[in-house]
């Protein structure tokens, strides 16, 4: 499958990354990316990940694996966030 990115890139010795923060000036308070494929029925959630670990292998794995053309990530701040569950001892 060829994909083309539409943000910039990086390369480190795990990977090419996409720069998603540089690319939007994110503010500092979003921690967390959830990664999302769009098959023609809306956003379909399929990892969550720290703004630095958005791989392009990754991302063009997600695309082939669910056969779809588009992907996109929701930002999060995990402050954010509901406990809704805790195991008791």
């Amino acid at each position: 499958m060829k994909v083309k990115l539409l943000v910039k890139k990086g390369r480190s010795t795990f990977g090419n990354w996409l720069r998603i923060s540089d690319t939007l000036n994110l503010p500092t308070e979003y921690d967390l990316l959830v990664l999302c494929v769009n098959k023609g029925q809306g956003y379909i959630p399929v990892r969550v990940l720290l703004l630095h670990q958005v791989y392009q292998k990754d991302v063009r794995a997600e695309m082939e694996e669910h056969n779809c053309n588009e992907a996109y990530v929701l930002f999060v701040k995990s402050k954010d966030s509901l406990l809704i569950a805790e195991q008791i001892y």
